[in-house]
């Protein structure tokens, strides 16, 4: 079985707009393989190139180099409307001189589907995302998190191969923003849609991924479990983002006995560095002197538990 969403070695390079002669490198030779019904996580700091990675995906922006595949059809040159692919920015505006129900029926324009599977796939959305009772309201009527959810049904009606979410939780608040989460998990399976969902927050992606991919400067520094992005960081770039930990020197270079999770040698930071996650909000400092050693630890998803005991 393919996979629904493949990109190889991709690239994407802006040119400056004050001299066509300088260009900035966004995203760098990056490689991904999006597998069939999955929820992918992209995480990184803003402006690291997610949402890009996302437009070239929907054919928003167009590759410097490399391939995407979608469905196992390289798609270069296939117009957006055209990929197969349902792509919801964060600032993806609702008509409002239209309904709820207006606003969803309309993503099935985009798509030539029969009248019988409109009114399915009309019932199902609008029960996923308990849109019952808003129907024949406008959008400047609803909640920030409802409009939310019909930009959500409008996305899904005309039944992508693969959904792409930029940021869709942005401007919700906390209590909002949790309920969303846990929805959005809920229909992604019932649905079995392939998903990339993109957000800067590392904690909302240590929730909803089952993969999460890391992404800074330009590249995918890890992609992996929440469980292994805690516990085995491929650098240090991928433990102070994801872990919000402090990087202690090595036991050779500052006498920093005991383990507390180690960097694998050969990548970024020195082999045998040892990463501290925070503890109840506490962080050591990096120039600290340590002398411990691991009794247990406890993986806990944020924060990890490390019982640590002084040498004798």
């Amino acid at each position: 079985m393919g996979y629904p969403v493949v990109l190889k070695n991709l690239s994407k390079r802006f040119s400056s707009p004050h001299n066509p002669e300088e260009s900035c490198l966004v995203v760098d030779r990056i490689n991904l393989e999006l597998k069939e019904g999955e929820l992918l996580t992209l995480v990184g700091p803003r402006g690291c190139g997610k949402s890009t990675i996302l437009k070239m995906i929907a054919g928003l922006e167009h590759p410097t180099e490399g391939e995407i595949y979608v469905d196992g059809q390289m798609v270069e040159g296939i117009p957006p409307k055209a990929r197969k692919v349902g792509f919801l920015a964060p600032e993806n505006p609702l008509f409002e001189h239209m309904t709820v129900a207006d606003n969803i029926s309309f993503g099935f324009d985009i798509r030539n589907i029969a009248n019988k599977d409109r009114l399915r796939r009309f019932e199902q959305l609008v029960t996923i995302m308990g849109l019952e009772d808003v129907l024949d309201r406008s959008p400047d009527q609803l909640s920030q998190a409802q409009q939310r959810r019909v930009a959500l049904a409008r996305t899904l009606a005309p039944e992508p191969r693969v959904l792409l979410l930029d940021e869709p939780f942005a401007g919700l608040d906390t209590a909002a923003r949790q309920q969303m989460r846990a929805d959005t998990m809920l229909w992604q399976r019932e649905l079995k849609i392939p998903t990339i969902l993109a957000t800067h927050d590392r904690f909302e992606a240590l929730e909803m991924g089952g993969r999460i991919a890391v992404l800074g400067e330009g590249r995918f520094q890890q992609i992996d479990s929440s469980r292994n992005l805690f516990s085995k960081p491929a650098n240090a770039f991928v433990a102070n983002f994801i872990g919000d930990g402090t990087m202690l020197p090595s036991a050779s270079n500052n006498r920093a006995n005991g383990a507390i999770g180690t960097i694998d040698a050969g990548l970024p930071g020195q082999a045998g560095d040892l990463f501290a996650p925070p503890v109840d909000g506490q962080q050591l400092d990096e120039d600290d002197q340590v002398e411990s050693a691991m009794v247990s630890n406890t993986f806990l998803g944020r924060p990890i538990r490390f019982e640590v005991g002084r040498h004798i």
